[in-house]
């Protein structure tokens, strides 16, 4: 027997990823971290560089691009296929 799953049941964090807060709230706890431990914070970071420097951009390049193409593709007239 399968039952549907309510709204109760979800993760308590999904309605904030939906709603784009995950970046702010990001930014709070590393201004807080940074500001009562900043000799662990800086080893962190440190460690984060590559993969965010790196592996992310090339994320938001990806997106960048995709909007990008998918702009193109509704600017162009209706006949041609995308």
């Amino acid at each position: 027997m399968v039952h549907n799953r309510d709204v109760r049941s979800r993760p308590f964090f999904l309605p904030a990823l939906e709603a784009s807060l995950a970046l702010p709230a990001g930014a709070v706890i590393a201004l807080i971290w940074t500001n009562t431990a900043g000799a662990s914070y800086e080893h962190f970071a440190h460690a984060a560089e590559f993969s965010v420097n790196n592996v992310a951009m090339v994320f938001f390049f990806a997106l960048a691009t995709k909007e990008v193409y998918t702009c193109r593709c509704w600017m162009k007239p209706r006949l041609v296929h995308c």
